[in-house]
Order: structure tokens, then sequence, then C-alpha cells
């Protein structure tokens, strides 16, 4: 007992007091087991105090997270109430800013956001009078480093301050960050309409890499004021195919009836190449590369003329099974009765997906006799048949 006191009574001095010349010449007496027992000992006593200020830290951080949660919380509510009432007539929008205070712009301006996700017309107007005195204050945020702050920036100029700040928005489709890029070009598109269409047709090759459906879906909401601009980039030849492609599903998506017009004369322009092609993996990246044709061929499909049908028909036997596929399903949307032997045909495919195709066209040409019959055989794609017919 004596010796474990001493060992503590070594182990208190090291760790409290400063070191006595009496407790340095107590640890040099030590023999090595009790120098062992005595640095583990201060180990121990050093990661429990490092311990507790960790736990010590962990408390003060929540406490401050709930303290400012709460905060925001009744701010919130604060400003809901006088966002509720501008909408409302009940107060002069006008008057409502000059009570945010500094720190707190921010939050009210996240509220704006919230309220513009659901409102139109009148009461978009109201938000963005409230708005107002904020936007150049949210402008400057855009020379950040940070791109999740500039998009924030961008979604926030194009939703509440955009005739002011459609410069910055223009700006912002060069910038660094491609998704910054794409939001910028989707906020001009929605609020800009066809007056952008060259600003944003110019930096599609940026978005190679995305699905060319999403990205058209954003050129589609141009609205017909980009159908010229759009129709220029889809019948160059000189373009990238992945930009026509995009163009093409834009085209589509709008529904312009002259669409299918021009959907046939790319088809036409790009006939020599087509019969020419011996092989299919041979066909992509030439001069009428495939995913502009199947896209042409999805333009006949959604807005095309029964006169259009013939161009789908020539297209029925070409090599590639993609264009094949595309080729059935605009025959079986355009083409009549006389149509169906051949596109029965097309149900022995080698293809599996051209035999889909092949099926539901039947079905759409009203042909389901022939559909019938082939799911009643003991063919192979007698049970992609019954599928279809059961759909």
């Amino acid at each position: 007992m004596d010796r474990l006191s001493r060992l503590a009574s070594t182990v208190f001095d090291l760790l409290i007091r400063p070191l006595p010349a009496s407790a340095a010449d107590a640890l040099r007496r030590l023999g090595l087991r009790d120098r062992i027992f005595v640095a583990v000992a201060v180990a121990v006593a050093c990661l429990l105090v490092l311990t507790l200020l960790f736990a010590l830290g962990t408390l003060v951080s929540r406490f401050a997270y709930e303290r400012r949660e709460r905060k925001r919380a009744d701010l919130e509510r604060r400003f809901r109430h006088s966002i509720a009432a501008a909408l409302a007539g009940e107060v002069d929008p006008g008057g409502i800013p000059g009570q945010v205070d500094r720190r707190a712009r921010m939050v009210f301006v996240d509220l704006l956001m919230e309220f513009a996700e659901q409102l139109r017309g009148q009461q978009e107007e109201v938000l963005r009078e409230l708005a107002g005195p904020f936007m150049p204050w949210v402008a400057r945020k855009f020379a950040t480093v940070h791109a999740e702050l500039r998009l924030k920036v961008v979604l926030v100029l194009g939703t509440l301050g955009f005739e002011e700040h459609r410069s910055l928005i223009r700006r912002a489709v060069d910038d660094p960050s491609p998704v910054v890029a794409f939001a910028a070009c989707g906020v001009l598109a929605d609020r800009g309409g066809g007056d952008e269409a060259e600003t944003i047709l110019g930096r599609l090759p940026r978005f190679g890499i995305w699905s060319p459906r999403y990205v058209a879906e954003m050129l589609s909401r141009m609205g017909p004021g980009a159908v010229p601009a759009l129709q220029e980039v889809y019948t160059d030849a000189e373009k990238d195919p992945a930009t026509r492609t995009i163009a093409a599903h834009a085209l589509c998506r709008i529904g312009m009836p002259e669409a299918a017009e021009v959907a046939e004369e790319v088809l036409d322009r790009t006939g020599a190449e087509l019969a020419g092609v011996p092989a299919e993996g041979e066909y992509a990246g030439r001069a009428g590369d495939r995913e502009i044709v199947v896209a042409s061929l999805r333009i006949l499909e959604m807005r095309g003329l029964p006169r259009q049908a013939s161009v789908a028909r020539e297209l029925t036997e070409h090599p590639d099974p993609a264009i094949r596929a595309q080729a059935l399903s605009a025959l079986g949307a355009l083409g009549d009765a006389s149509d169906a032997p051949r596109v029965a045909g097309a149900l022995e495919d080698s293809s599996r997906w051209v035999a889909v195709h092949a099926a539901r066209a039947l079905k759409s040409l009203c042909a389901t006799g022939l559909l019938a019959e082939a799911a009643a055989s003991s063919g192979d794609r007698a049970e992609l048949c019954r599928e279809v017919l059961g759909a």
C-alpha cells in the first residue's frame, strides 16, 4: 500500500503541481516497472482530460446550434407573417424590407424563394417588390469561389430579380462549374424565352456528357420563339452531332407542326449515306449520325403526317438496329393497314429491341390479329407479343 501511495503521489505531482526536486529524485529512484506504471497513468489521465474537453466542446456546439435554430425559427415565423400580410394586401410591401436586420437578410430571401415556388401572377410581383432591396447584395455574392453559393445566387436572381440582373446570369452561362452554367441556361430559358436562344445554344457542347433529353427539356422551356434557332442548329451538318440531336429533341417537345417537315428534310439529306452503310458498327460518327436519324424519326412519330410514312418505311430495313427500331415506331404512328405485314416481319428481327418496337407498332396499326397470331405461335418472340397484347 505504501508503495502504491508513493506512486500515486508521484503521478499527482506530475499532473497538478510543478515538479519539485524531491519528486524528480523520487522519479529517478523508481524501478523500470514503476516508471512504466507512472507513464501509463499519465497517459490515461491525459486521455481523460481530452475526453472531458471534447464532451464539453460537443455540448457547447450543440447548445449554440440549437440557439441559432431557435433564433432562425423565430425570424421565419415573423417574416412569414409579414410576407403573408403583404401578399394579402394588408400592409404595404415597401415597408417590410426595412424591418429586416442585415444579419437576417438570407433568411428573408430564402423565405421569399419558398413562397415563389408556389405563387404566380400578381403575387409573384409582390414577392419581387419585397426582394428588390436585397438583390444587389445577393448579386455581389456571385464573386465567391464556392460553386454552391454561385448556384444559389443564379437561382435567386432568376426568380426574384431577373430583369435587373440578366447580364449577370448571361455571364454565369460561362461559369467554371457546369452545374452553375446549366442552371443559368435554365433561368434564361424560363425567363428570357426565345430571345436567349443563341446565348444558350452556343453553350450546348459544354453539356455533351449530360442526358440529351434532359438538356432538351430545358431548351423546350424557351417556347415557340426558339424554334428558328433550334431548327438552324438541327439542320446544320457542320454542327456537333450531339448538339444537333439535343436540338431535335427540343423541337419535338415544343411540338411545332413544321418540326416534322424539317425532320423529313434532314432524313432526305442523309439518304445517300444511310443507303450506303454496310454494317452496324460503321454508322456511328458519320455525317448522318445515328442519334440524329433516331431523333428525326422520333419527331416524325410524334408530329408527322401520314404522307411522311414513306420516310420511315424506307428505314425499317436499315442495318443499324436503333434506326430500325425507331423507324418501326414511326411507321406504327404514321402508316396504315398495308404496312402491317412489313412490321410483322420485324418480329423475328435479330435484335429483341427491334422486335419490341415492331410489336408495339402492330398494336398502333390496330393489327392485333397478326400480333395475336405471333403470340400464339411457338416462336422465340411469342412471349414478347403476349406481353405487348396484354399491356
